[in-house]
């Protein structure tokens, strides 16, 4: 994180362009798990006026998007494209985190930037973690 602040000084991105995909997914990743709300609301800001150039992945903008929400969901902030769950403390139940919209408009949202499909999404995380249970997911 050190480092990729650095890099930041002399680059407000990491564009596909000059990079390419895995370097910029390597800056992504980074980001996506600082756990520091001013560099994820900060580099969502670049990402977002970037969306249109091509050289940021629109999967990865929506991801961080909906992760640095998570920071201010108690202010009624809600996620955009449905990709945040919690998992119950028990371990037994995938959790929705609550989203802007109907599972349609989160659906449309998530096929415009290649993402699966809401529900296909929650099935993929809850086998990934041996859940058998989804709690929350909008109709």
């Amino acid at each position: 994180l050190k480092t990729l602040k650095l890099f930041m000084q002399k680059y407000p991105w990491f564009k596909i362009s000059d990079f390419g995909k895995e370097g910029a997914e390597a800056a992504w990743l980074i980001v996506q798990h600082s756990a520091d709300a001013d560099l994820e609301a900060r580099i969502l800001f670049v990402m977002g006026n970037m969306l249109d150039s091509g050289d940021v992945d629109r999967q990865q903008y929506a991801l961080l998007y909906d992760r640095a929400t998570l920071t201010y969901r108690d202010f009624g902030i809600k996620q955009r494209y449905g990709s945040q769950f919690t998992i119950s403390e028990d371990h037994q139940s995938l959790i929705f985190v609550p989203c802007e919209g109907s599972a349609k408009q989160i659906d449309q949202r998530r096929k415009a930037f290649g993402l699966l499909s809401l529900r296909e999404n929650a099935k993929t995380l809850a086998a990934t973690h041996h859940i058998t249970q989804i709690v929350g997911l909008p109709e």
